[in-house]
This record gives C-alpha cells, sequence and structure tokens, in this order.
C-alpha cells in the first residue's frame, strides 16, 4: 500500500507472474473471512487493488497498462472479485471502531473505483449480474441498500455544505453587512466557510461517485429488477425525487456557489446521471407507483423543468423518449392517487403500518413486540439494523408472521369504499375532483443548473 501511494514506479519492476500472485493473495484474503477476520487489515486489500485500475487518481508514471492487463486476466479476480467486493462494501458498515464511518467512506471509495473499471470487462461484469440474480441476491440487495444510504447521506451533507459556502460569499460580497460583523463574528464565519469547504467537496466527490455507480448499474435490465425489490424500490424514488427537488426546486438557488468546480460540483452532469437512472428503471411497472407514492417530494413541474433545461441535452434520443413518457405516467397517476385518496377517505388505524402510518398492502405480525408492519417497510430496516424497532430485539426476516386476516380485511374495507364512492358519484351525476390541480405548473422557481 505504502509503494502504491508513495513509490509506485517500483511497481514496474514486477514480473507478470508476481502480479499475479500477488492479485491472488488480495482476492483469496479480501473474500475470505475465516483466513483474515480484522475488517482493516482486509480493508488496505482494497486499496492495493486499487493499484490495479487506471483513473485519474493514479499518477502516469505507474504500471497501468500492465497491471490493468493482469487484472483482466486473473482467473480468481475474474470469477470472484465483484462479489467479493461488494460483500466487503456491506461489510464495511461494521468495522467497529470509533472512527468506523468516516473510514467506510474511505474503503468505498477504493471498491467504487474498482468495480466502475470491473464494469467495462464483460467477465466481471457478468459476474455482477449473477451475484444479484443467483444465491447470492440477498447480498446485492444489501449491497445496493448501503449505495442508497450512503448516496443519500453524502449528497445532502455536499449540498447543504454549500449552502453554507453560498451564505457566507454572499454576506462577504455585501461589504457594508460584512463589516458590521464584530471582529469575533467574522472569523466564526470563516471557520464556518473553511470547515464547509473541506467537507463540502469530500462529499460531492463521494457522491458522484456513487451516483455514477448506480446509473451504470442501473444500465443492467436484470439488476434494475433487483432494485425494484419491495425493500428498495420505494427508497430509490424517493431518494430520486430528493435530488431532482434540491436541484431544481426553489431552494436550489442556495447551491450557486462562486466555483463550481472546486468542490466537484457539477449541476448538469449530476442531472443527467439522476434522469438516466429514472430512465434506465422507467420501463419497469414497480417504478412509476413507487415515484408518484412519494407525496413529500415527487412534483411533476420538477420534472418538466429538469427535462427542458438540461435532461433533453444530457440524454440520448431513446433516454428521452422514455422519460418523456415516464413524465406523462407519473402523471396520470397523480390523478388516479389523488382521487383514490379522496375515495378511500381516513383509515381505521389498525390498517396502518406501525413504521410508515400508511395503509398496509402486506401486513406481517412482529412477534417480539406484538406490532403489525407491512412487510416492504419492515424489510427495509431489516436491511439496515436486524433488529424489531419498537423493542430493539433480535429480528429476521424468516421471524416475521404473516397476517392473511388482516389482509383481506383491508381489501375489504379498500373494495367497499371505492364501491361506496363511484356509487355516490354515480347519483350525484359526478364525482369528486380531488385530483383537480395534480401536476399543474408552478411560477419560475429558481434552478441551480440555470445560467
Amino acid at each position: 500500500k505504502w509503494i502504491g501511494r508513495y513509490e509506485p514506479e517500483t511497481l514496474d519492476g514486477l514480473s507478470e507472474q508476481q502480479l499475479a500472485l500477488l492479485l491472488t493473495f488480495c482476492v483469496v484474503f479480501l473474500g475470505e473471512k475465516g483466513y483474515v477476520n480484522n475488517p482493516y487489515l482486509r480493508a488496505h486489500l482494497t486499496e492495493v487493488l486499487s493499484l490495479f485500475v487506471p483513473h485519474k487518481e493514479r499518477a502516469p508514471a505507474s504500471a497501468h497498462g500492465r497491471m490493468a492487463a493482469a487484472l483482466a486476466s486473473h482467473h480468481l479476480a475474474r470469477r470472484y472479485l465483484s462479489r467479493y467486493l461488494m460483500a466487503f462494501f456491506v461489510d464495511t458498515e461494521y468495522l467497529g471502531s470509533h472512527t468506523a464511518f468516516h473510514d467506510k467512506f474511505t474503503y468505498r471509495h477504493h471498491i467504487a473505483l474498482i468495480l466502475e473499471h470491473l464494469w467495462t470487462l464483460p467477465d466481471f461484469k457478468a459476474s455482477v449480474v449473477e451475484a444479484a440474480t443467483g444465491s447470492d441476491s440477498d447480498r446485492f440487495v444489501r449491497f445496493t441498500n448501503f449505495i442508497l444510504n450512503d448516496t443519500i447521506f453524502c449528497m445532502d451533507e455536499a449540498l447543504r455544505k454549500l449552502a453554507k459556502i453560498r451564505e457566507v460569499e454572499l454576506l462577504q460580497r455585501d461589504s457594508a453587512a460584512w463589516a458590521a460583523l464584530t471582529d469575533d463574528e467574522r472569523k466564526d464565519k470563516l471557520t464556518e466557510l473553511r470547515t464547509a469547504e473541506d467537507s463540502g467537496g469530500y462529499y460531492m466527490q463521494l457522491a458522484n461517485e456513487i451516483v455514477h455507480m448506480l446509473n451504470y448499474l442501473s444500465t443492467e435490465p436484470l439488476l434494475v429488477a433487483a432494485l425494484m425489490r419491495d425493500e428498495l424500490v420505494q427508497r430509490l424514488a424517493v431518494m430520486l425525487n430528493s435530488f431532482l427537488l434540491k436541484l431544481v426546486g426553489p431552494q436550489s438557488i442556495q447551491l450557486k456557489v462562486a466555483d463550481f468546480e472546486k468542490y466537484h460540483f457539477d449541476p448538469r452532469a449530476l442531472l443527467g446521471e439522476i434522469g438516466q437512472i429514472y430512465a434506465h428503471c422507467a420501463p419497469r411497472a414497480e417504478f412509476a407507483p413507487a415515484i408518484v407514492a412519494d407525496q413529500r417530494c415527487y412534483r411533476p413541474e420538477l420534472f418538466r423543468k429538469a427535462f427542458s433545461k438540461v435532461l433533453r441535452f444530457q440524454l440520448s434520443e431513446g433516454e428521452l423518449a422514455t422519460f418523456g413518457a415516464f413524465m406523462a405516467q407519473c402523471q396520470a397517476l397523480q390523478s388516479e392517487a389523488s382521487q383514490l385518496e379522496e375515495d378511500l377517505g381516513e383509515p381505521p388505524d389498525e390498517f396502518l403500518c406501525a413504521i410508515t402510518f400508511e395503509v398496509m398492502k402486506d401486513p406481517v405480525l412482529l412477534p417480539a413486540s406484538g406490532v403489525h408492519a407491512d412487510r416492504a417497510a419492515i424489510l427495509r430496516h431489516l436491511l439496515s439494523d436486524p433488529t424489531d424497532p419498537f423493542n430493539r430485539t433480535s429480528l429476521t426476516v424468516e421471524q416475521l408472521v404473516p397476517a392473511p386476516e388482516l389482509q383481506q380485511q383491508i381489501r375489504d374495507w379498500r373494495t367497499q369504499r371505492i364501491a361506496a364512492a363511484r356509487a355516490a358519484a354515480a347519483a350525484g351525476g359526478g364525482g369528486g375532483d380531488g385530483a383537480a390541480g395534480a401536476g399543474a405548473p408552478s411560477g419560475a422557481d429558481p434552478m441551480c443548473v440555470d445560467g
């Protein structure tokens, strides 16, 4: 690791056999916990493996070509490395030290660099797809869950720091306001600025990497199918809608710092990647309802604004057609959902999920706490925390108890409420207009990608 970081030219002297042995060592000990149980030692192996991947962070003098070729031809790496990296991506969540939260981002950065390169190699790409669709599919779902966790955290942190940077920059530009501050107040503002600059660029770089990872993974239909599982699709939808709101919504003006490049912030490129993820997932029947179900962030006018301002220049012709049809589908579903909500009225408390407080579709009983929750909601929780959220006792998927009688009661209630609403509408010669105005465009909101 030290040689790779400070004296990469030393690697030029390794023979092909020595490179192969080094790769064998890294692949075996990274993947087999029985040999090296210490996660920090295994984490350093990802840094060594990143030396075999050509990328802009590496000095041009290093042995890129030879090392990349050694990786591409290594039989163990071709078969196992992709799934070992995804498994260790999950393992870094549980490093166990007091610095573990921040350490995991460093190691996941190396993993992201390696996986991006491996995705361009057919054998390695095939092993990722196999891991997502075969017997390891649950492990891939956990990997994807932590991708979403990291993306949400890093993006939120980065955008929050950019807003702070802009706040101080605007204050400095206003000479009268800046002069009106006391010396201590100016010192505090400059300290806030330096802190925001240091962490803002770091988190934005990580967010860019992870969004890009999610983008290229979503080009494979079989991996998109994994993203559409009940425990993932709603989180993915909420995340994408939230990013769209922050990048093109009314508050996006707060992100207009003086120097975007300094903080690795390219809102047009970022929005383009997000738009591609929408387009890649759009053909799946589960995706549009999940997007529309996000009442907090989904706004049709934001889709139109992103489309007209940026995406029509960023997406391919096929992606543009898919995205345009998807916008129309979502707006139609929003109208239907608004009418359905009005028809159903206020649901009984016992039909609500104890986690989301929404009407359950597939209720299950949590045996230790005796609480009912929607299966998708509790599965999402268990991906990150294997405990009952109501009493913190250990809980696994296998322990969840189906509640078919409650599920049938909910179905019957829905059927009766919808029938009653339609009968009332027919008798009154009209119907509720709860969907009226859904998707109506707002005013000209500011947008961080303007100009």
